[in-house]
């Protein structure tokens, strides 16, 4: 079907609380991501995603 998500990222301050986050709520697993920057795959039933460190706005 046309339109259907493919992906999907989540961007945290800290990668560590928001897998322990996340996993506890959704019951997801997580991988180490490609960048190895801290950044995870996150393994759903469904679609496959990401999280990772956001970056503070300067102002």
């Amino acid at each position: 079907m046309a339109g259907e998500p493919a992906f999907f990222e989540i961007g945290v301050e800290d990668p560590e609380r928001g897998r322990a986050f996340y996993g506890a709520l959704f019951g997801w697993d997580f991988s180490p991501g490609p960048s190895g920057e801290g950044g995870s795959i996150i393994g759903t039933p469904g679609i496959p995603g990401g999280v990772g460190k956001i970056q503070a706005l300067q102002r």
